[in-house]
């Protein structure tokens, strides 16, 4: 492994079986340690795992340097895919992607700029997503409902510049145009998701038919909870995609073919 560069979390699996190491890039809010029983559970199942926090990931954390204001002007979803490559280009030996939510579009961009080289899947949760000013709105009523109307409603003005989404589908479109013909990609949706409706993630993948889309439905979760609410749905859908494309060590491989 060469050297992660700093903040970034390595945990070694117990009992590696695979040479993908699992990239994890949380949720909006969310910290290197939300994905944590995501990252346990693939090391059971022989996977290494690193996770980081992104930039400007909660609101009460943005950093007051004169980068914040050139990021703002960009957008916050390219800062996240320069964090995003840097790690990716860090890391030897083949990666899956795991992403959670809005951050998964700067995954998506991460990995367009590398066409992917290196990445054997991508695992994303509760997003991306388009329809991002409805979803955000959705958000600041769930969590915020106390909050005066009008600054609810410049909140989620606020955070739609600062992510830089006037231009997001035309960009969607061409981060995955970079993807190579059968990428396999599992989408994890929750029904019961009272921030970002399923079609808003359909939205998101519609006409990407070069890609390798698969869906788990989880009728009863709601937003990321699906692991924690609802394990015997998850984890077996999970365990059979990543098996399907995970590279075995080679090592493992004779043991079991003996």
């Amino acid at each position: 492994m060469a050297s992660l560069p700093e903040g970034v979390v390595f945990k070694a699996s117990p009992n590696r079986r695979f040479e993908e190491t699992v990239v994890f890039v949380h949720h909006f809010g969310g910290t290197k340690f939300t994905s944590k029983r995501h990252q346990e559970y693939l090391c059971e199942l022989g996977f290494d795992c690193v996770a980081f926090d992104l930039l400007y990931h909660d609101s009460d954390r943005f950093p007051k340097s004169k980068q914040t204001l050139v990021d703002v002007a960009r957008g916050f979803r390219h800062a996240w895919a320069d964090q995003i490559e840097q790690v990716l280009k860090a890391i030897d030996g083949p990666k899956i992607m795991f992403s959670f939510s809005m951050p998964g579009g700067g995954a998506l961009e991460a990995m367009s700029r590398i066409e992917a080289k290196g990445m054997t899947a991508w695992v994303c949760e509760g997003g991306p997503f388009l329809s991002v000013a409805q979803c955000y709105w959705n958000y600041m009523n769930r969590f915020h409902p106390s909050l005066w109307f009008p600054l609810r409603v410049s909140a989620v003005a606020a955070t739609f510049l600062a992510m830089g989404i006037y231009d997001y589908k035309k960009d969607v479109q061409k981060y995955f145009k970079n993807l190579p013909t059968g990428f396999p990609t599992l989408s994890i949706r929750a029904w019961q998701d009272e921030l970002v409706p399923i079609s808003a993630i359909d939205v998101f993948f519609e006409q990407q038919e070069h890609i390798s889309l698969e869906i788990l439905s989880l009728p009863e979760a709601d937003h990321l909870q699906g692991l924690r609410e609802y394990p015997e749905d998850y984890k077996p859908r999970l365990s059979k995609f990543l098996m399907a494309h995970a590279t075995a060590l080679t090592s493992v491989a004779k043991t079991t073919d003996s």
